[in-house]
Order: structure tokens, then sequence, then C-alpha cells
């Protein structure tokens, strides 16, 4: 499976969604696909880790702010565009910099898409046990954006210099947002 990697948007054709934020490549565009991400895959990702590093959360939350979120998002029942406009509204009090949409799946219009790091291997699991069909999709989980960010954060990759599974950075800034949302929920 092949996803973005930066705000340069793959053509829309040349790949089959499986899901409003993940698809894959057609067989024909692979190599135009792959190339297209390691491009941006390394200065992409070196950027969120130091993010991650330095405080990604940026500016806390007013209460003004907590407040507004409470009373226009439910979190347990939100449309993919109400959740657009929630992240939007992170990055717009100033907690998430715009570059994080990329990787909370918010970067492109159309067909949705998050970066894979294709700088270090791609062994990925997760421990949790998600309560329904398609975990990856946002649709699976009717709304329940802290249900679905929690799965989200569960994923771990394999660190061949520690010889240790670790969180893999996206799920390190989902588990961030979501604790956020979660304080406020």
């Amino acid at each position: 499976m092949i996803q973005a990697t930066s705000r340069q948007s793959i053509p829309k054709e040349w790949m089959d969604p499986i899901g409003p934020n993940v698809g894959y490549a057609k067989p024909e565009f692979r190599e135009q696909v792959l190339e297209m991400a390691k491009k941006g895959s390394a200065a992409h990702f070196d950027r969120l880790r130091d993010r991650l590093e330095n405080g990604v959360i940026k500016t806390p939350l007013t209460a003004e702010q907590k407040q507004y979120l409470k009373e226009n998002f439910d979190l347990k029942n939100m449309s993919w565009e109400d959740y657009q406009s929630l992240i939007g509204k992170l990055c717009e009090f100033g907690v998430l910099d715009q570059e994080d949409k990329d990787f909370l799946h918010c970067g492109f219009s159309g067909l949705e898409m998050t970066p894979v790091d294709l700088s270090r291997p791609t062994c990925t699991a997760s421990l949790y046990t998600a309560p329904v069909r398609d975990p990856w999709s946002f649709d699976s989980w009717k709304g329940d954006v802290l249900g679905w960010m929690k799965f989200l954060s569960s994923f771990q990759s394999w660190d061949s210099d520690s010889q240790s599974w670790r969180k893999t950075d996206e799920a390190r800034l989902f588990g961030k947002v979501r604790d956020l949302l979660d304080a406020i929920a």
C-alpha cells in the first residue's frame, strides 16, 4: 500500500481507494507513486519527529477554545467533514501545524491520504483490538473519532537499532491529539 508523503498531489486516477483515507496504487502507476513518495518522505518525517520531540502540541487550549470545541464537535458522532474541520480548528488555534494535517489524514482534497515513512523499515503492528470490521476506515468507526484515534495511536514499528518495538511517529501524533481531545470530551 502506498500513501502520499507530502503536499504533492498523487493523481486520483493513479489510485484505487479502499476508504476515505487509504488507497492502493494501480499497478501501471506504482513506480511513479513510489518515486513521488520517496522524494518527500525523509524530510517530511524528520520535521514530524522534531515537532514530536519539541512538543507537537505547541499552544495549550484556552478555556474559551475548549468550550468552543466541546459545543461544536461531538467526538463520538462526527462526519468526515466535521473531523477535517476539527483538525483545521486545532491548526487555527495554534495547537497544531498545518503540516500535521497530512499525518492526521487531512492533507489532501479528494482522495485523502497520509504519509508513509519510506526512510525506515515499514513493518508495523498494532496491539489494539479494533471493534470494527475495517479499523483503518474512518467510516467504520461511525463517527467515533476518539476510538479511531486510539486505534491509529496503537501502531508500533520495529526499531532495528534498539531491537525493540516503538510507537510510529504518526501513532505518537494521533495519541497526543487524542489525549488533548479526550480531556475536552
